[in-house]
């Protein structure tokens, strides 16, 4: 027999027989079948093996049974199991499939807070029109209830006199021709809805005259008691005299008011394209090799010289090659104080220049403004974020007992005191994260979470991951935060961390604390610039 058909049969075996008797090997009488061929995806006996002894991945049943009772520590020993070549090839699968699915659900909540950041836009564009619309509907509105007030009190005075008009025609003897005709002729049932407004509107809309009114609504509005003793219609007489002299000159004036909704189109046109324009949804990473996206950090030298740190993962393998730019800072940059705005990166306060700000262009690689911040009070040591919309908030907490809140515009180029949190130490980071800014309190072991909508504060306790084998004490942190969390070096301890505070766990990077080392210790600061290209 030769081998093709050896691995024939074998594979017939194991597609038609799933029963959990034990098997036997057709080809060797005896031997029971406990080995599996993944290359050849069949069922083996000892003897079989030789026939497939070029063949990469062969396991028995015990080697699979072994890594079965020991499924709960896969987990935990991902990433020495991932490097083992004598693993169980299922175990690979399991551990490989679930960084698939760690990786796709990362991917997916990526993908999610894209897609509120954009209902959250056009959800301030409808709130802002509906307020507009509102504005002009305002005025409308109060003058149809004036409207409607009016016209209930002259249906009022109708009623009235339809039924004395009825009480007198039937005292006469002419029931077969009074106004409101003989109840049996007319099939309109009495229904709450005969008496809103809007259907009363409708019915007079409808109706040719007074007389077609009456009879349309004879069962329901004008369907009343007869008087039948002459004292009672006088009375009824008098009733109405009364009510109809009591008329509000207001509604009167009001049903003399005229309205014109002007509209100008151009102007509108010209909106929906600005709006279009607005927004853009732009793909990141591709498939393809040419379209590389780099991820750079922005850092400047003790002699406010400005660089580039490419830090662009290839191969598994980071480069951390630093790029000179030919352009100076004025002052120097706290890590704590710049923020990335779309394709610019802001820079607030500094030692020399407590009430000025600048701006980084990433497409120029120039610093391209220089302003004083008019409107807050001057601000060193300043801890800012941005909030993905249209401000960033500075929250001024160096040398006080509380944070000054401020925020600046960065369409109008407008600053704005915006709030005071009380009882505060000095803030050494602030992030926008779920519609709220979290403010890392370092001295008091908490963080700080501002709703800038509301302007509520609550607080939360951070790990104690600041901690090495000596307290940081003062020392300023060096910080890149990202989705997952926030990572953080001290510059001097070789501590790396990954934070994440809502899960409330840290994470040491050992890894690769030898590689920041060599370019943190000589930054000033730094921020993560991602898809600058050139």
């Amino acid at each position: 027999m030769n081998n093709k058909d050896h691995l024939h049969k074998k594979q017939k075996l194991d597609n038609n027989n799933n029963s959990d008797t034990v098997q036997y090997c057709i080809d060797h009488s005896g031997q029971i079948l406990k080995l599996i061929c993944y290359q050849c995806n069949v069922l083996l006996c000892s003897e079989c093996k030789p026939l497939h002894h070029n063949h990469s991945k062969i396991e028995d049943i015990d080697q699979i049974k072994s890594f079965y009772s020991k499924f709960n520590q896969v987990d935990n020993n991902n990433n020495n199991n991932g490097s083992n070549n004598n693993s169980c090839k299922i175990q690979n699968d399991i551990t490989s499939i679930w960084n698939n699915i760690r990786s796709s659900v990362n991917k997916y909540c990526q993908f999610q807070q894209i897609e509120n950041d954009i209902s959250k836009e056009f959800n301030r564009l409808h709130e802002y029109l509906v307020i507009e619309e509102h504005k002009l509907k305002k005025p409308i509105i109060n003058d149809k209830d004036t409207l409607e007030h009016y016209l209930n009190k002259n249906i009022q005075h109708l009623q009235s006199l339809v039924q004395i008009a009825n009480s007198i025609i039937v005292q006469q003897q002419q029931q077969q021709e009074y106004i409101s005709f003989d109840q049996s002729n007319n099939e309109t049932q009495d229904t709450t809805d005969k008496y809103q407004i809007n259907n009363i509107i409708e019915s007079i809309e409808q109706s040719r005259d007074l007389n077609d009114f009456i009879k349309r609504n004879n069962q329901t509005l004008f369907n009343s008691e007869l008087l039948s003793q002459d004292y009672s219609i006088l009375h009824s007489i008098i009733q109405y005299n009364s009510q109809s002299s009591n008329q509000d000159v207001s509604l009167h004036q009001c049903s003399n008011k005229q309205y014109r909704f002007n509209r100008n189109e151009k102007i509108i046109q010209s909106l929906i394209k600005d709006i279009q324009r607005s927004f853009d949804l732009t793909t990141l990473e591709t498939c393809g090799e040419i379209d590389t996206i780099s991820s750079f950090i922005l850092a400047s030298d003790k002699d406010d010289r400005l660089s580039l740190i490419d830090i662009t993962n290839e191969d598994d393998c980071q480069k951390f090659e630093v790029v000179y730019l030919d352009s100076k800072i004025r002052d120097s940059w706290y890590v704590n104080s710049t923020v990335k705005v779309g394709d610019y990166i802001y820079s607030f306060g500094g030692p020399s220049m407590c009430n000025l700000y600048q701006r980084f262009s990433i497409e120029s690689k120039r610093v391209d403004l220089y302003k004083e911040m008019i409107g807050i009070e001057p601000c060193n040591y300043v801890s800012v974020c941005y909030d993905g919309h249209a401000h960033i908030y500075l929250f001024d907490s160096h040398q006080r007992n509380d944070t000054l809140v401020s925020r600046y515009n960065t369409m109008t180029h407008q600053f704005q005191t915006y709030f005071t949190i009380p009882n505060t130490e000095h803030i050494t980071l602030s992030f926008f994260y779920k519609n709220k800014i979290h403010s890392v309190i370092n001295s008091q072991k908490r963080m700080v979470i501002f709703d800038p909508d509301s302007k509520s504060i609550e607080y939360k306790d951070i790990p104690n991951c600041i901690d090495s084998s000596e307290s940081m004490g003062q020392r300023e942190m060096i910080v890149v935060y990202y989705v997952v969390g926030i990572y953080i070096h001290d510059g001097e301890v070789k501590l790396f961390l990954l934070l994440n505070s809502y899960a409330k766990e840290t994470h040491h990077k050992d890894d690769v604390v030898d590689k920041c080392v060599t370019f943190i210790q000589f930054l000033v600061s730094l921020h993560h610039i991602r898809s600058l290209r050139g």
